[in-house]
């Protein structure tokens, strides 16, 4: 009686049909009931990460947690029955659940890891609070330095400006180089001519100057843009993670992990990640690794004999309009 509810719960999660399985022999009970085993060990550690991700990122309550469980589980079973109902599976679909065996190991690992460390990354995201608070307080004082230094380049860029508008505006009013002549006759009628200069080379020479100090501070904002830009650029980049939510937590993680100096960390990872590997391709290397039982031989037999008759009728029906 125990063993008919067991396989009657295996061909449940499995999606075996029952009385024809009551007519096939004990091997294919026996894949049943490995299948099944499978099937519940799976489903057991995809209820719990269910939970967990409903009640630590997703803030359900009891109930929501146990729907995100129930949800994992359905999730889990019907990717599995893809490969068991799979009567002549082909290559692809084997590749397709290596790749998703690896992503939900993947996903699996980094769920259970960040409950595994919670108290590291307890004490890891305090320090990052620490840290990020001092890189602020940086942060500020050497932008508003910058600030001060682009503002005192500025000011005195436009006094640059008020001395240059100064002096080209004497060049404008001295007309250049300029000569006068001025022609007298005495009582000997000779001619003396006097000849007066004004030279504005000094005046070229201060706005030439004028002007170079003029690039030169133009030069000093640019470059202290630039070095604010990249001092803003570097702040959000090396900011630490300090964050509640999935993401947050998953580089919080990856940080403690990969980042630190604890090869043991490493190693659990390591460790979760290739256990939820193998658990997930528990049930295709059990499809693949033995022969098909009666049960299967017997639903390939129906399949041919189906088509068979299709084909039978679809030729009588060709025929019958023909003639």
């Amino acid at each position: 009686m125990k063993n008919n509810l067991w396989i009657k719960f295996g061909c449940f999660l499995t999606g075996y049909n029952y009385e024809l399985l009551k007519e096939c022999g004990e091997a294919s009970k026996k894949s049943v009931k490995k299948f099944t085993a499978a099937l519940v060990i799976i489903s057991l550690i995809w209820a719990a990460n269910g939970y967990n991700f409903s009640s630590r990122y997703l803030d359900s309550n009891i109930i929501g947690s146990l729907i995100g469980s129930v949800i994992s589980v359905i999730i889990i079973i019907m990717i599995e029955r893809q490969i068991i109902l799979s009567v002549r599976p082909k290559i692809w679909l084997k590749i397709f659940r290596f790749v998703l065996a690896f992503l939900m190991a993947l996903i699996g690992s980094v769920i259970i890891d960040q409950i595994l460390f919670s108290k590291d990354l307890d004490v890891l995201r305090q320090s990052n609070v620490e840290a990020n608070a001092s890189d602020s307080l940086n942060y500020i004082s050497d932008k508003s330095n910058l600030q001060l230094e682009i503002q005192s380049n500025r000011v005195q860029s436009r006094a640059a400006d008020i001395d240059l508008q100064q002096v080209n505006r004497q060049i404008v009013m001295s007309g250049g180089s300029r000569t006068s002549t001025r022609s007298t006759t005495d009582s000997t009628n000779r001619t003396l001519s006097k000849t007066n200069t004004l030279d504005i080379s000094p005046l070229i020479d201060r706005a030439k100057n004028i002007t170079d100090e003029k690039k030169r501070f133009s030069d000093n904002i640019d470059n202290l843009i630039l070095k604010q830009r990249n001092i803003h650029n570097n702040y959000m980049k090396n900011k630490r993670p300090t964050s509640d939510g999935f993401l947050g937590e998953i580089k919080l993680l990856f940080d403690f992990i990969f980042q630190g100096d604890s090869i043991i960390a490493r190693l659990v990872y390591l460790f979760w990640f290739l256990l939820f590997f193998t658990l997930e391709l528990l049930v295709i290397i059990a499809k693949i690794s033995e022969d098909k039982n009666d049960y299967e031989m017997r639903v390939e037999f129906e399949l041919d004999n189906n088509k068979k008759k299709i084909e039978f009728l679809s030729k009588k029906v060709s025929s019958d309009f023909s003639n």
